[in-house]
This record gives C-alpha cells, structure tokens and sequence, in this order.
C-alpha cells in the first residue's frame, strides 16, 4: 500500500507554524461568526505513527485496514477541573470521508488535516473545549443537525464517562471487506520504559483538547492552524501466524513419533489456523481507567522486578500538543468490560474444524480487545490460536497409550489389542484348553475398533466366527463348548477394555492434531516468569500473590495490537479435537509454546511458538 507519511515532528512543526501565524482573540473566548458558528481544522493521526518499546517493531499492514467510509467529529465540553468522565457531548460533525482521500490514487495519509464548521454558542467562555474522533462507525452512530444519535435515540448531552462504554458489536470478524472502526487513542504527557510514567504528570487522557484560539472564522483561516492533533487507533487487534515448517516432511523437534511396527519417523504438514475464545463485544474507545483500583491509573507506573521496564508506555512521544507543547505518549493497557470476572459468551471453538475454515498461513485475522487482571489469567479467559498440523500424509491413525510414542493404523491396533487380551490369565487360560497348540491365537478374537467425531474410539470384543474356530479347536472340544465358555469370561474382558484399553484411544480423523496457542502481550523481558517445583496450580501461586507489578497483561490481546505468531517447531503430537479451556493459570497450560514478541505499528507482536 502506498501511503503518504508526515512524521509527527514534522506535523507539529506545520501546526505550529499556523498557531503562528494566526492572532489568536482574548484567552478563554471562542471566536464565531454571528450566526454562532466557526471553523475548526484537526489533524487526525492515523495508527502508524511510532513509538518506542522493548519489543516495538513497525509494519504498516494491509490497504483496508487504513481505508475511510465514513468520519465523524464529536465536540465534548465542560469545566476542566471536574475531569474528562464528566465532559458532555455538545455536538457532532460529519468530516466526510472522501477528506480522507488522496486526489489522485485515493489512498489516505498517516496524517490528514480535515476541517469542519462548528456550533460554538453551545460552549461557553469558561469551558474547555475537547475532541473525539469516530471512523467508519458501521451505522452505529447518526448526525442529524448537530446531534449524535445511537439509532433512534439522541446522546448529545452525554457525559463521556458514560459514552466511552458505548458497546460495539464485534462478533463478525471477517473483516475482508469491511473497514475498521478507528477511535481516538488514550495518552500521556510523560515517557515510560526506562523511566517511571508516574514520576511526573501523566495525565492521561482520551479526548483531546481543542486550541480555542484556533477557532476561526473562516475554513481558510482554520486549515492553517489546527484545533488539535487526533491520534486514532482500531477498535480491533490483528493476529497473524506464519511458520518456517512448510511442506509435509517435517518431524517432531523434541520427540520421536513413529509409524507402530516401524522405525520410520512420523512427518506433518502445518495446515491452517483460526482465532478461539475471542470477544463478541468491545467498547467504543480503549477505556484506560482501572476502576477497581483506588488509584485507577496506578498501574501505568508497573515494572517487574527483574525486567528493566516500565512497559505500560512508550520512551517517545509521538507528537506534541498544540497550545501546551506537551508530549502524547502512547500507552500499552486497557481495561475490557470482563477485565476483572470470568469471561463469558466468548466465541469458542469445540471439536474439530472443517478445512474449509482454517485461515492459510500469514493470513490476517481480527478479533475484540480481550484484556483482565492477574487473577483472571487464566486459560479460559485467554484468547488463543488453534493451529492444524496433518501427519500421517492426512490418513487417519489412532494413538494407544502407553505406547504413545507410535501411530496405529486401524489394523494393527486392533492386533495389538488382541496381543494384551491374549496374555491375560482367563483368556490365556480359555485358549490354553480348547486351542490347538499350534493354532493361530490371533484368529480367535475379533476386535474391532472405530474412531469417533469426539477424538475418542470404541473397541468391540467378540470371538471368531464358527469357520474360523473349526479351525483351531482342540479334538476333543466342540465349537460350542469353546463359544459357551467364551461367554463367562468376555464380560470381565469387556470391563477391562472398557476400564484400561478404550480410555487410552485416541482417534485422529485424517491425521490432523490441533495445537492451542495462547495469545501473549508482554514479552519475558517485560513480564519474566520462571516456574518452580513448589508451584501449586492456582494464579494466586503460579504469579506470587498475583503480583500485578510483575505480571499485569502477560497475556491478553490489546485493540490496534498486532500478534504475529511464527510457529518454529512442533515437539509433540497434538490433540485429535480442539483442547477445551480449563481454569489453569495461563503459564501452567500445556501448549508446548516458546515465546518471543515484537511489534508493528499497529503495535504488532511477532513471537515463536514451538507446538
């Protein structure tokens, strides 16, 4: 995708030249014309900007993950000092999305300057003025006049404490050919990673506010000097996962698998993946205040004992306030709505998926923020990634513990069910007294077994039909006498297969073996974790307390994140239905996974997993 960039500096230095230009009138007063109207231009700030992280990579991503269909400007307004929740919504604007185009080849830029005629006679002289920017809202929102309406009811008026809950609907995550819903991005005014965010003023911030002194009188006037600069950011993260293991002549990295009754290694192909116990819902905008917390921002000043860095900020703004100067400085959490219960009426996957439906390697996927504290780092709560790997060259097998370490086709487990039948004492005992000596043992039994949709098998015991046993019985024994004997014994043989043999199966319909992958946040130089023998398993023991200095967004999944997952081994085999999620802490689930994370300006997060 071609885009045009304006480096934030560079933005700011163009702002500034405008404020320079232009008188602003007398401090506090809102210039407007006499019909109680003015112009006001803004920057908006598309997600590419840069930022500065311990694992901070930058990608621009794919052409519709940037397209503009549609563009609104809410004014929100009130008295500073009673804090951003209690700023109202005053009025609404459309900046019509063909702003956001370039003339010629329509791409959009990663910063576009757009201006808008405003009502200013509904914002009086002694309040502030602030912005919030909705593109591409999906008809969640209308303008009529002035007033933003959420489908049949007006919410001019409401204060932004209670619109920033505003709920999204975010379960359709085909976002193929559909644009991205983009809001303004949270922010502070200090630095983090190797300094304290807290040690000076953050102030942090979502709406932004707007230079009264840049309102004018005409468009001309306003596009030379903008009101304010709006960083947006999706509502939505990114997942990705790609691997160096293509082919289908890959081996197991950390264990032999082979095909039962030879020394021949076991191949696999990866085949797809897809996203699992995703949100349906996300919030309208990243809502950065803990309200858990007596201190809701507290967490912005984290860093783990043994990790260098403070890792809820960035070490570099990305640009400057227009009238104070300050830095905008990009954070790294938010607080979802399920951010401190038990997640419920997640979109999660059972069984096993169709072909048809696993995404191909590096291709993109989309899913709803799904953040939550330390005590809720847990397996059911964690988003993931189930990835599909077919072995076998894609003929189904079964696998029969304890010798896991081989595959049976359905042949030769059945044999080898036989042979653990045959050596025990009554059916040992049973042959021994009406079998000829040098009779064919395995033609006695038939066993049979079938693989179930479920992973599982069922494994049916009888003896060989009367042809068969004509063959092998004593002289002096009858068929009958052998068949009747038979029948007192098979129901002790049942409930051993039952008890010790069909619990064991695992069935896998055309070779596939699914792998979860749980989704992380905060990389080991952020979030280090090591395990010890004295762990229970509970969070409480497997974080220390849950010591949220140490382990706050280990894992979570972050709007405007992008997670690229690069799968660099497979160490065992996987299951034959897609793992259900369990109450285990996120560090205790065996999803034979080594991590590493970088990020793209989305902020996209590369990682190894090794499955």
């Amino acid at each position: 995708m071609k885009k045009t960039f304006i480096s934030a500096l560079a933005a700011v230095a163009v702002i500034a030249a405008g404020c320079q230009k232009a008188q602003g009138p007398e401090t506090g007063r809102i210039p407007s014309n006499p019909d109680g109207t003015a112009f006001m231009s803004v920057a908006v700030n598309f997600p590419s900007l840069p930022a500065t992280k311990a694992n901070d990579v930058f990608d621009d991503g794919s052409e519709n993950e940037y397209a503009v269909e549609d563009a609104y400007l809410l004014v929100f307004a009130g008295l500073s000092e009673r804090g951003e929740a209690a700023m109202t919504l005053r009025s609404a604007y459309d900046l019509n999305a063909v702003n956001f185009q370039m003339e010629q080849n329509q791409q959009i830029t990663s910063s576009k300057v757009v201006t808008a005629q405003i009502v200013t006679n509904n914002i009086q002289d002694a309040e502030d003025a602030y912005a919030f920017v909705i593109l591409n809202n999906h008809g969640l929102f209308s303008i009529e006049d002035t007033d933003l309406y959420k489908g049949d009811t007006k919410i001019t008026e409401m204060a932004f404490g209670e619109f920033s809950k505003i709920a999204l609907d975010l379960e359709d995550n085909d976002y193929s050919n559909k644009t991205f819903t983009m809001t303004n991005m949270p922010s502070i005014n200090t630095m983090g990673m190797t300094v304290n965010p807290l040690d000076g003023e953050a102030n942090p911030s979502t709406l932004v506010k707007i230079e009264k002194s840049n309102i004018k009188g005409t468009a001309e006037e306003a596009r030379l000097a903008p009101a304010a600069i709006i960083d947006v950011e999706r509502v939505v993260a990114k997942v990705t996962v790609s691997t160096s293991l293509t082919g289908a002549e890959n081996k197991l990295a950390a264990s032999e698998l082979f095909t039962f009754g030879t020394s021949d290694d076991v191949t696999f192909e990866i085949l797809g993946w897809v996203l699992d116990n995703t949100n349906k819902t996300g919030f309208i905008t990243r809502n950065i205040a803990d309200p858990t917390a007596t201190d809701p921002y507290s967490y912005l000043g984290y860093k783990a004992e043994k990790s260098a860095y403070y890792r809820m900020a960035s070490a570099s703004p990305v640009h400057a306030e227009i009238g104070t100067q300050n830095p905008v400085v990009r954070t790294y959490w938010g607080i979802d709505a399920n951010y401190n219960t038990p997640a419920e009426d997640m979109m999660v996957l059972d069984g096993k998926i169709a072909s048809e439906d696993l995404l191909p390697l590096k291709s993109n996927a989309y899913c709803a923020e799904n953040t939550f504290d330390v005590e809720h780092q847990t397996e059911v709560n964690t988003t993931r990634v189930i990835v599909a790997a077919a072995f076998n060259g894609g003929e189904s097998f079964y696998t029969f513990a304890p010798a896991s370490g081989y595959i049976f086709s359905q042949d030769n487990l059945q044999d080898q069910i036989k042979t653990v039948l045959l050596a025990r004492n009554e059916v040992s005992s049973w042959v021994k007294e009406y079998a000829k000596a040098d009779a064919d043992l395995m033609s006695i039994l038939d066993v049979t077994v079938e693989g179930q949709e479920d992973g599982t098998a069922t494994v049916a015991l009888a003896i060989a039909s009367d042809d068969v046993l004509a063959e092998v019985v004593k002289a002096e024994k009858s068929v009958e006498e052998m068949k009747d004997a038979f029948i007192y014994i098979k129901r002790d043989e049942d409930a051993f297969i039952a008890k010790s043999i069909t619990k064991e199966i695992a069935y896998y319909a055309d070779g596939i073996a699914y792998y979860p992958a749980l989704i992380r946040h905060f990389n080991e130089d952020e979030t280090p974790w090591t395990a010890n023998t004295s762990m229970q398993n509970t969070t409480e023991s497997i974080y220390n307390l849950n010591n949220a200095n140490d382990y706050l967004g280990r894992y979570s999944v972050l709007r405007n994140n992008w997670y690229d997952i690069n799968v660099t081994a497979v160490k065992a085999l996987g299951t034959p239905v897609i793992p259900e999620l369990t109450d285990d802490p996120d560090d205790t689930v065996e999803t034979y996974l080594a991590v590493k994370i970088n990020i793209m300006p989305w902020a996209r997060r590369t990682y190894d997993v090794q499955l």
